[in-house]
Order: structure tokens, then sequence, then C-alpha cells
């Protein structure tokens, strides 16, 4: 399965959700048939690669968050610490 296959959201596989829009279109029982599978097979490998960019993309922005997150936390903890010494 895949999600809904809006062009907008996915414009790198918009080629392919068109393909196999028409040929769905051009007759209903090709999908039953299995006749418009490889313009699925291609879909399903693009939504692939464009899934695993989102996801190498933000695994580097949450690592960068947990970086901000970190160094707040390390000059709280040194405020803290100087309060105590005095």
């Amino acid at each position: 399965m895949h999600p809904l296959l809006a062009e907008h959201h996915y414009p790198e596989c918009a080629a392919f959700i068109q393909a196999l829009h028409a040929c769905h279109a051009e007759n209903r029982w090709k999908k039953f048939l299995g006749v418009c599978n490889s313009h699925h097979n291609k879909i399903n490998a693009c939504l692939s690669k464009e899934f695993e960019k989102n996801r190498k993309r933000q695994l580097k922005e949450s690592r960068e968050r947990q970086a901000r997150v970190n160094e707040i936390w390390k000059s709280i903890d040194q405020i803290n610490e100087a309060k105590q010494k005095q």
C-alpha cells in the first residue's frame, strides 16, 4: 500500500502517478486484472526513495535540535553550579 497519491506531495513521482491514474482511467478492469501493476511498482520504488530521503533529513534535523537542547542544558547546569558555589 502507498499513501494518498497527490502529485503535489510527491513531485518526483508525479510522472508515475499520472501514468497509474491514466491506466486506471483507460479501463477500470485493468487495475483488477493486474495490468497496471508495473506502474504501481514504479510508484512504490519512487516513494521508497522519497521516504528514505525524508528520513535522513529528519534524522539530521533531530540531531541538530538535540544538540541545541544539550547546549542549553549545559548552560543551565553551569549557571546552577555557579549559584551553588556562592
